[in-house]
């Protein structure tokens, strides 16, 4: 919670004189920037040749940065407004099929098979692939994470839900998806190598755990639950469990089997 305030608080500190200048200026309440309306005309102006056509940005067609000049900023990006409303209106049923095209582009890299399309996004296709078998990994790796500790997945999937919203209303260019990709890769991660029996030592409150904490430093930090016995490494107080030891070097696991550690018995 005290995270979370001090970032709000951080997040107002920078963006507020901002908001302040655009509407004193500007006469627009704009805190960060005002586009989501020309982004969203851009990708409901009834074109589906690509999730975001060219012609429609002033930076890559003269007519729009002729009439973005005429009109001024604020007029301009009106003017989208009451084209994209417009348009959702009276196509609700198109806008919500091209939404769910841009959700599946969003993970997949799929718009169109077309050969037109295809011939200008040459490296659709390997993107298909590419997206398709990460997505996959992904959601194996929420799923395994899901089981194994909901408290720490919830954050994760939060972003995978949050994040690509207005992309999904908007048009879904592959870039957009780049600011997530660490936490994606997080996910494929474990969706590859999966968590496999390993328990946090923060959950192991045994007597046994915490000697182990105390004269083996270097493998403090997860213990896993299969075959060295625990026995040849405490000695007799060793509890029936047996325990394998991650993350320490071969000279480290030898000595251990070698040589029993110090008991409160001793």
């Amino acid at each position: 919670m005290l995270r979370g305030i001090v970032t709000v608080v951080a997040l107002a500190t920078v963006v507020g004189p901002w908001a302040i200048r655009n509407d004193r200026v500007m006469h627009a309440a704009s805190p960060v920037r005002d586009g989501f309306w020309l982004e969203f005309w851009a990708g409901n102006s009834g074109d589906t040749t690509t999730s975001n056509p060219a012609w429609a940005h002033p930076a890559s067609n003269a007519v729009e940065m002729n009439a973005f000049e005429a009109e001024g900023e604020t007029l301009y990006l009106e003017h989208k407004h009451i084209l994209a409303t417009s348009f959702l209106r009276h196509h609700p049923l198109l806008f919500a099929s091209v939404s769910l095209r841009r959700v599946v582009r969003f993970w997949t890299g799929f718009w169109s098979a077309r050969s037109s399309y295809l011939q200008s996004e040459p490296l659709d296709r390997p993107n298909v692939f590419f997206c398709t078998f990460v997505t996959l990994l992904m959601l194996r790796g929420i799923g395994r994470w899901w089981r194994e500790d909901r408290g720490h997945a919830i954050p994760y999937l939060f972003l995978l839900i949050v994040f690509p919203l207005p992309y999904y209303l908007t048009h879904s260019s592959m870039d957009y998806r780049e600011p997530i990709e660490p936490q994606i890769v997080i996910m494929v991660a474990i969706g590859i190598v999966g968590f496999s029996g390993w328990v946090p030592l923060s959950k192991l409150q045994t007597r046994d755990t915490a000697e182990l904490r105390q004269h083996e430093p270097q493998m403090a930090y997860r213990v896993i639950g299969e075959p060295i016995s625990a026995r040849r490494c405490l000695g007799a107080r060793a509890e029936p469990n047996r325990w394998r030891l991650r993350g320490t070097s071969e000279f480290t696991r030898s000595s251990l089997a070698r040589r029993p550690y110090p008991t409160t018995e001793t």
